[in-house]
């Protein structure tokens, strides 16, 4: 299972986006935030991730963890 997730694009005076706060606050639970265009130079394609779940369980928790981020925009949960 995969759970999507698309980024808000970073404020234009922040240095840095999103991926940062979301990824510390995944790393307790074991999962990693993983870019599904690596490399890419398009803002908005850098700025979507994929995360790789075990089990709808998993899914849940992880839904639960982005749903407390501000960063995120939206997430979907894929079979």
């Amino acid at each position: 299972m995969q759970v999507t997730v698309l980024l808000a694009l970073p404020n234009p005076s922040a240095i840095f986006g999103y991926e940062g706060a979301v990824s510390d606050a995944l790393r307790p639970t074991g999962l990693q935030l993983i870019t599904r265009h690596p490399g890419t130079q398009d803002v908005r394609l850098g700025s979507e991730y994929f995360i790789s779940v075990p089990d709808a369980a998993t899914a849940d928790v992880t839904v639960a963890i982005l749903r407390e981020q501000p960063g995120v925009e939206k997430f979907e949960i894929l079979n």
